[in-house]
């Protein structure tokens, strides 16, 4: 993958690891997809994609903290999305279905109602 030649994830890695295989054949949410990452461009995409994980200091959060894992994420899979929430002090954590990593697009009205119904309860 090269700066100029760059056009976003291919429609195979997407389809392959992003997507829930119920979605995985979606050609509009993976054309969205696509243009995500050609907007979002080369360099940004590069630099997302080097963030370190490891190190991130989650046990000096003090504020409220909701941590949600997909249950089909292959790329951020729940194990290690829990292992997340357990770091960060009194986190709750939660594991929504249907989705793969794409989540606020895979799943939008399931992700708003956990967001809200947490929300209210804190």
């Amino acid at each position: 993958m090269q700066p100029t030649t760059f056009k976003g994830l291919s429609h195979t890695a997407i389809a392959a690891k992003s997507l829930h295989p119920d979605n995985a054949t979606d050609p509009v949410l993976i054309a969205f997809i696509q243009q995500m990452g050609r907007d979002l461009g080369y360099d940004r995409f590069v630099t997302q994609s080097l963030l370190p994980r490891k190190d991130v200091p989650a046990a000096t959060l003090s504020c409220p903290t909701l941590v949600i894992a997909s249950a089909e994420d292959v790329l951020r899979p729940p194990e290690e999305v829990k292992e997340l929430s357990e770091a960060i002090p009194g986190a709750s954590f939660k594991i929504l279905s249907g989705s793969g990593h794409m989540l606020p697009l895979e799943q939008p009205q399931q992700l708003a109602t956990e967001i809200t119904n947490w929300l209210i309860k804190n």
